[in-house]
């Protein structure tokens, strides 16, 4: 089937492309068009391929919602005896959080290609009461990192022992 240009094509494929969680190929089928068609479209107009662009931030939103649910909230799993549900177990994915924060946090976490392990960078801040709260102690923190300064810290820490340094 043509895919007519028009303005309520394009809002139809704006609104299926977010339903479909920015998925191009589900899309299309939703919308009993072809893909390559759409793809034709796309790129002969700049002004629809940003448009179907925005629509997909608002799809892959959905996306980056539920995988934070299941990082954070965690999901019900059943328990099983004998064949049947005897209750059920909350559980999280770490692994899930972790490539969360990789795409999300700067300087979070960086492969190190010479010792073929993971070094994380861990950035402490005290715990913000608010979003705001929390900007201004990451910006804080940021021009620290900038200045090469050393951090303010508030708590105490103790002196690990020589001992154990080995260790760690």
């Amino acid at each position: 089937m043509a895919l007519p240009r028009t303005e309520e094509a394009l809002e139809a494929i704006e609104r299926a492309v977010c339903e479909a969680n920015g998925d191009l190929r589900a899309a299309s089928r939703a919308l009993a068009i072809s893909q390559y068609e759409l793809h034709q479209w796309l790129h002969a107009d700049p002004e629809a391929a940003n448009r179907v662009k925005q629509a997909q931030l608002v799809g892959w939103s959905a996306l980056e919602t539920e995988a934070y649910r299941r990082a954070v909230e965690g999901h019900n799993e059943p328990v099983y005896f004998k064949g049947r549900i005897v209750g059920y177990r909350k559980v999280y994915s770490d692994g899930l959080l972790q490539t969360m924060l990789k795409a999300r946090v700067p300087g979070y976490s960086t492969d190190d290609a010479h010792t073929g392990g993971v070094t994380v960078n861990v950035n402490l801040m005290p715990r913000a009461n608010s979003y705001e709260e929390w900007l201004e102690q990451k910006g804080q923190s940021a021009l620290q990192l900038e200045n090469h300064s050393e951090p303010v810290v508030d708590a105490e820490y103790e002196e690990i022992p020589d001992k154990l340094k080995d260790v760690l």
